[in-house]
């Protein structure tokens, strides 16, 4: 039995299969007293210049708002008046309020979209003019992974 070209479909190769699937990868990685952050984002490496570094704070290692967070795609949002931040990155939304412990994080739970609020050890804060947010619990709300290198006082937040 013979079949003409005309009578097969050819759907995608393997390599733009593969292209189509592939996830992105990022990976950030910062250090408590310096201000840069590494990038490695689908083997693209860059250093993101910070105007202050990240700090320890009671255990907790706080970043300042800006430079991470619109690295990662997330936009930011500040509400003066009620010194609230509000975090974006796809559908995840996370509010935060200054030297507020409680935290709300409006994402998708089993079936739906729920928010659901939280109470941070160490609350976001201002310091020398500048925001700071716990880089672990946002970064981790945000879909991220976040692992400490005591010995080098790095911080590796890297995608799932």
């Amino acid at each position: 039995d013979k079949q003409s070209a005309g009578e097969f479909i050819l759907y995608e190769t393997r390599k733009s299969f593969e292209a189509a699937n592939k996830k992105n990868v990022e990976k950030y990685v910062l250090a408590i007293g310096k201000n840069e952050i590494s990038t490695d984002i689908n083997g693209e490496t860059n250093t993101i210049k910070l105007d202050v570094a990240p700090y320890i704070d009671n255990g907790r290692t706080m970043i300042p708002l800006r430079g991470l967070l619109e690295a990662m795609g997330a936009s930011i949002e500040w509400q003066g008046d009620t010194r609230t931040i509000v975090v974006t990155k796809d559908v995840n939304v996370i509010t935060l309020q200054i030297v507020n412990n409680l935290v709300y994080v409006y994402k998708y739970f089993g079936g739906g979209y729920k928010t659901i609020r939280y109470t941070l050890d160490v609350p976001p804060k201002i310091k020398d003019s500048r925001t700071f947010i716990p880089i672990r619990f946002v970064s981790e709300h945000l879909g991220y992974t976040v692992s400490w290198n005591g010995e080098k006082q790095e911080i590796t937040i890297e995608s799932k």
